[in-house]
Parts: C-alpha cells; sequence; structure tokens
C-alpha cells in the first residue's frame, strides 16, 4: 500500500509510511511462527501419503518372502530353492526414488515436482471409495525362479513334472493368503498329469495341497498304486457310463457309488 515512485512526499506521508513499515517488522516474527506452523502442518498431513507409499512397498516385500519361506518348507526334486520375483510397476519405482530426494519431515516445502508426483500418483492408484492405495495397481507381475542343487539360478520351465509341482505349491499357497485363517476350505486344487511326477515329488505336492486346507483332484492316465495311495480315491473314467444321458453336452455324471478307496475306506467326505 505504500507508493515507492511518489516525488516530493509531505511529511505526514512519509510518516505513515514508515508507520506502515513499523507495523510489518513488528509482526514478522508472529506471521514468520505462523507460516512454520502452516508448514509443518502441511508436511505431516504429506507425510502421511509419503508413509502410504513407503509402507506398501514394504508390506509387499514381506508378503512374497512370507510365501517365499512357505514354498520351501518342502524339498521338490533336485531344486535348491524356489522363489517368488516381484515386479511392481515403472510409476510406483519412479515415486519411491523421488522420495528419497525430498526430506518432508522439517519446517520448509518441498518442491513443486514432488506434490506434481503425488497428485498423479494417488489419482490414478488410490480407491474412491476408501481414499487408499489399491495394491494390485502397484504389481506389474509376478513370476518364480529356481536355484537348482548345483546353485545355478534359472526362471525358465523345468520338466513338466517339477513345473506341476511347483504351479501346485504356488496356488495352494496363494489361495491360503485369501481365506479366512479359522476357514476350513475344500476347494479342489486340480493337477493333471500327476504319475509324470516321481513318487516322492507326487507325496509332496499332495500333501502340500493338503496342509493349506485344499483338496486335490488329480488325472493320470496310468494307473499307479504310488499314486493312488498318496490319493486315498480314485475313479476309472470309462468305467463310468450312465444310460440315460440328461443333457447331451454332460457325458458323465459321478456318484459316491463309483469311487474306489485304495486301502481302509474313508468316512470323510471325498
Amino acid at each position: 500500500s505504500i507508493e515507492a515512485h511518489i516525488e516530493n512526499p509531505s511529511i505526514d506521508q512519509l510518516k505513515s509510511n514508515l508507520q506502515k513499515y513499523k507495523n510489518i517488522f513488528t509482526t514478522l516474527r508472529y506471521q514468520r511462527s505462523n507460516f512454520n506452523n502452516d508448514v509443518q502442518t502441511h508436511n505431516k498431513a504429506l507425510q502421511a501419503q509419503v508413509s502410504e507409499i513407503t509402507n506398501a512397498k514394504d508390506q509387499l516385500g514381506r508378503q512374497v518372502l512370507m510365501i517365499n519361506e512357505k514354498l520351501n518348507n518342502h524339498q521338490i526334486s533336485n531344486l535348491k530353492e524356489i522363489k517368488l520375483k516381484l515386479k511392481t510397476k515403472a510409476d510406483f519405482d519412479s515415486l519411491n526414488k523421488t522420495l528419497k530426494k525430498f526430506d518432508v519431515h522439517g519446517e520448509t516445502l518441498s518442491d513443486e515436482t514432488l506434490y506434481t508426483s503425488l497428485l498423479n500418483f494417488f489419482n490414478k492408484n488410490q480407491s474412491s471409495t476408501t481414499g487408499r492405495l489399491r495394491m494390485i495397481n502397484l504389481i506389474d507381475s509376478i513370476t518364480y525362479q529356481y536355484t537348482k542343487s548345483d546353485g545355478t539360478v534359472v526362471d525358465t520351465s523345468q520338466s513338466g513334472g517339477t513345473t506341476t509341482t511347483i504351479t501346485a505349491f504356488v496356488l495352494s499357497i496363494l489361495l491360503s493368503e485369501i481365506k479366512e485363517k479359522d476357514m476350513q476350505v475344500h476347494l479342489p486344487i486340480i493337477v493333471d498329469e500327476i504319475a509324470a511326477l516321481d513318487a516322492t515329488n507326487s507325496n509332496t505336492v499332495i500333501n502340500q495341497i493338503a496342509e493349506h486346507g485344499f483338496s486335490i483332484f488329480c488325472a493320470t492316465p496310468e494307473f499307479t498304486a504310488t499314486v493312488a495311495n498318496n490319493v486315498g480315491r480314485f475313479l476309472y473314467i470309462g468305467d463310468v457310463s450312465p444310460k440315460n444321458i440328461l443333457l447331451p453336452s454332460c457325458q458323465l455324471h459321478v456318484i459316491p457309488e463309483h469311487i474306489e478307496y485304495f486301502g481302509e475306506k474313508l468316512e470323510t467326505p471325498a
């Protein structure tokens, strides 16, 4: 409100201008204190968003580590170790790198690029109902790699039997993660060509699926005593030929009396 270019100001004008400057500098400390408080309040809100991003990265890492520990509770063929490999989205990785360059815990405002990055990321990846990050949006892909007994690390398929075993392992563990802890689930996990596995691996995969609360349904072109003994119940497909087919598209109706038992008959549901 002070005119800086007036010529020949009067004494009253000079006094008025000096008083205005005096008032500004008198309240400067108070204004600076308010400004610092506003910045700290702002940074606390920013910290919540930054923490959500860093915690999401840590949570994904912990989850994959836990699953990898479960995967290696049993020995599979000639494999020393199996690991899930998590690849997160490029914009998520880029934002995490950007966050490391800024300190959001102080009394200064961060560079505009940080706010732009956060705003764009949350607009794209947060839930419209909860306002929290959608974890599925952060994951680009999940694959697994093998470490052989000689230390060689490969990420391509092994023999059919080994791949079948690992697939069943991973599936049973991942499914067990999405069910309630105190819930019993008898969801079938289907393993084709189980006779392609050796006796050790077939027993391992059956036990692995059972340990996580699921039931194994498997098929094999050849009847083997090992598989029949481990599974407990079996059925010869060719022996089940109902006389009256209810639907043209359904050629097979299996009822309990068609199922045979290896060893002692179990009374628990099939």
